[in-house]
């Protein structure tokens, strides 16, 4: 039987070392977390057509937690505990042509609570990793544990760039997008894509995958803020 493209992905991927990754000044997992619930989309959401690509979704947890966190949801995340992260995780998505993208593919049960405590430091929401694992990680393979080990791998082969300096410097997005490039060897200004909220405030990055995710260009309909638009980025408190 021909084993699926992410385990194929995974299983190549899994004698490299580990690259440590620090997207939170301090990562404490909280003793007590909210317990995964299923999560099931309605029949209308449902597509289970083939992926044409991926894409690596990042998101500036400060300006999310400006905007959302005095949701109790988002406690372990923006408050209550001593760590403030910086980019984290959104997820990793199957991308398919014109947006027509690969979601929901199949019932989601509930996290197990050992493996929600592994990605906390790179995902710290119960929520979001239920979400993520439900929409787009059943389209790529049957069992959570080879999607999250995927995009821990992704996620932790990515560097920083001195996201305090670019806030205090007010860089436009193409500024912003080659300061990220400057730290991440073979990674190209037409392979991301920013996000940004009403304002230009940052929301996130999205990194372009093909089918083996390894980094692409961009498709023409991933499309992201101008790049000549100022850029405004909510710093870490200190």
């Amino acid at each position: 039987m021909k084993m699926p493209l992410l385990l194929t992905f995974v299983v190549g991927t899994a004698a490299l070392p580990s690259i440590a990754h620090a997207q939170a000044d301090l990562c404490a997992i909280p003793d007590s977390l909210p317990r995964a619930t299923p999560a099931f989309a309605p029949p209308s959401a449902i597509n289970k057509r083939a992926a044409t690509g991926h894409l690596l979704a990042l998101s500036w947890s400060p300006q999310f937690c400006r905007a959302n966190g005095s949701n109790p949801i988002h406690k372990a995340q923006c408050g209550g505990t001593p760590q403030q992260f910086g980019f984290i995780l959104h997820g990793l998505w199957p991308d398919g042509p014109a947006r027509d993208d690969p979601a929901w593919c199949a019932p989601a049960e509930a996290l197990p609570s050992s493996l929600v405590r592994k990605n906390f430091c790179m995902m710290p929401s119960v929520s979001l990793q239920q979400h993520e694992w439900a929409k787009h990680g059943t389209c790529m393979t049957k069992d959570p544990e080879p999607y999250f080990k995927a995009s821990a791998f992704l996620f932790g082969a990515l560097r920083w760039p001195d996201m305090d300096k670019l806030s205090r410097n007010r860089p436009n997005v193409s500024q912003f997008i080659q300061a990220f490039v400057a730290q991440n060897p073979g990674l190209q200004p037409n392979m991301i894509r920013v996000e940004t909220s009403r304002g230009n405030w940052l929301e996130g990055v999205r990194i372009c995958l093909d089918t083996a995710y390894k980094r692409r260009a961009c498709p023409r309909d991933e499309r992201g803020a101008s790049a000549r638009a100022a850029l405004k980025i909510w710093r870490l408190s200190k």
